[in-house]
């Protein structure tokens, strides 16, 4: 049986979205509550929340989206893995 996927959320500086690698710190305290949500579910409230998608590549058994708070202008990785 496949395990749903999880969502893990850390705040990532805008200018490493065209890196590699992002450093993983703390979840962004507004976006705790969606660590553990299912991959669509979390992608959806992000979206809801006002985040815009800004890009997003894959690395192992992982995929991390790039989003963007239009407010403040600060990025969020996300990770995502099943």
């Amino acid at each position: 049986m496949k395990r749903p996927t999880r969502f893990a959320l850390a705040l990532a500086a805008c200018a490493l979205l065209g890196t590699s690698g992002v450093a993983a710190q703390e979840p962004v305290a507004p976006l705790r509550d969606l660590v553990g949500a299912k991959g669509a579910g979390g992608e959806t409230e992000m979206q809801n929340r006002g985040y815009k998608l800004a890009g997003g590549s894959k690395a192992g058994d992982s995929s991390f989206t790039y989003w963007r708070e239009p407010m403040s202008n600060r990025c969020v990785a996300v990770r995502t893995t099943n």
